[in-house]
């Protein structure tokens, strides 16, 4: 559930930088909770822009708690949870999760894509502050022509601070009439051994980890084609079954039928 647009990082790879401006009124984001309580209460997951902008964000989440659902997540760059104090009363209103954007794990290359100087640390230290609080945490790795050469030490960062932290690769979105700074966009030629490095080292490490459904093919996923998030949605569309191979024969495909 988005909250709105307003956002303490500038990242160059961002498709939300040319889209209106907005942030929705606590009793508009009461409203929505209320509506979707009524369709599921398993999961429910307040992005932004920067959802931990907001100063009613605990009061929002303590709502979302007391209408039933199980799981209550935040997408966040971390940068306000890097002290613990805020992190945990957020956990203490019902916060179970939170996903969180990490695109390096080199301090000079986060910052410079996400246009903040130190950056890179406060999100790392929100990030263990999560995993000594033992909630669920998932990070994401935003692949671009600055940082895909990095994934292979980004992933043993990422183990240093907890093997139970579940890594989503994704990539840069090409929009449907332009492509967000084409100067940052790498070909998948480019990128791919890097990255099936990364997924070698987490397969053999046990590190839970995911292929985002975000401009990733695939034919790009290699031998880890059961992780692709977009896959399994699609095998999942009951009234679009017929048109949808099933997995294991896509599996069995060759690269180049994929």
């Amino acid at each position: 559930l988005r909250t709105g647009t307003p956002c303490n990082q500038n990242c160059v790879f961002c498709f939300n930088k040319n889209r209106l401006k907005y942030e929705l009124e606590l009793d508009e984001l009461k409203e929505s909770v209320e509506k979707l309580s009524k369709i599921q209460k398993n999961t429910i997951c307040f992005s932004g822009g920067e959802p931990t902008l907001r100063k009613d964000i605990i009061e929002l989440v303590a709502y979302t708690k007391g209408m039933g659902f199980k799981t209550i997540g935040l997408q966040t760059n971390g940068m306000n949870l890097e002290k613990k104090e805020k992190l945990k009363e957020l956990v203490n209103s019902g916060l179970n999760y939170v996903y969180f954007s990490l695109h390096s794990g080199d301090p000079s290359v986060s910052d410079s894509l996400t246009g903040v100087l130190g950056g890179f640390e406060k999100t790392i230290n929100a990030i263990k502050n999560a995993s000594d609080l033992d909630i669920d945490i998932e990070v994401n790795f935003v692949i671009n022509k600055k940082n895909y050469y990095g994934l292979p030490d980004y992933v043993k960062l990422i183990e240093s601070i907890s093997r139970k932290i579940r890594i989503e690769f994704s990539f840069m979105i090409p929009l449907k009439d332009k492509i967000i700074n084409k100067e940052n966009l790498p070909k998948f030629s480019t990128i791919k051994p890097f990255l099936l490095k990364a997924l070698d080292y987490c397969s053999k490490k046990d590190i839970c980890f995911t292929l985002s459904s975000c401009s990733i093919p695939y034919c790009f996923c290699g031998s880890y084609i059961d992780k692709s998030v977009e896959l399994k949605h699609m095998i999942n569309i009951k009234d679009k079954q017929e048109d949808v191979p099933k997995y294991s024969n896509i599996k069995g495909m060759s690269e180049e039928k994929r």
